[in-house]
């Protein structure tokens, strides 16, 4: 898949290629940033204390691209504190980071991976979490380096 990424940009030039790969990937944040704020709507409508899943989209080197409110309010962070940062900062076992990378790597996806991680204060949470690879359908060409996305929950 990585080599029809490199066919792609060795024939239309790397700029146009990662261009046309950000515009769908702001695309895909967009439509999803629209079903969290309408499944969030549709919860206070109905009453219902359900909470969303918390959820990271990062670079396959960890820096994140993306969290939503869910995520930020388990962590204690801002939005403006995590972009752009590299993941592994929220995790307290380094070795963690690493077998994640591998696994995805491996397989493209992570189901239940059990963990911990440091909130801003300082506390420990104890989560589960599952996450994919982002393929773009056209060619299966990997969007934006690839991008994974995760589900964070907490463990009970």
């Amino acid at each position: 898949m990585i080599a029809r990424y490199k066919i792609e940009v060795a024939k239309t030039g790397k700029a146009e290629v990662v261009q046309r790969l950000v515009a769908e990937y702001e695309e895909e944040v967009a439509g999803f940033m629209e079903s969290t704020r309408a499944s969030s709507r549709q919860q206070v409508k109905s009453g219902t204390k359900q909470r969303l899943e918390a959820v990271c989209i990062c670079t396959m080197d960890g820096r994140i691209v993306h969290v939503n409110k869910q995520l930020l309010d388990i962590v204690g962070y801002t939005m403006p504190e995590l972009m752009g940062e590299n993941l592994a900062m929220l995790f307290i076992n380094a070795g963690d980071v690493e077998s994640i990378r591998e696994e995805m790597e491996y397989r493209g996806y992570l189901i239940d991976y059990r963990t911990r991680l440091y909130g801003k204060d300082g506390n420990i949470i104890t989560c589960y979490i599952s996450s994919t690879i982002r393929w773009y359908n056209d060619e299966n060409v990997p969007g934006n380096q690839p991008l994974i996305k995760s589900w964070i929950r907490i463990a009970r």
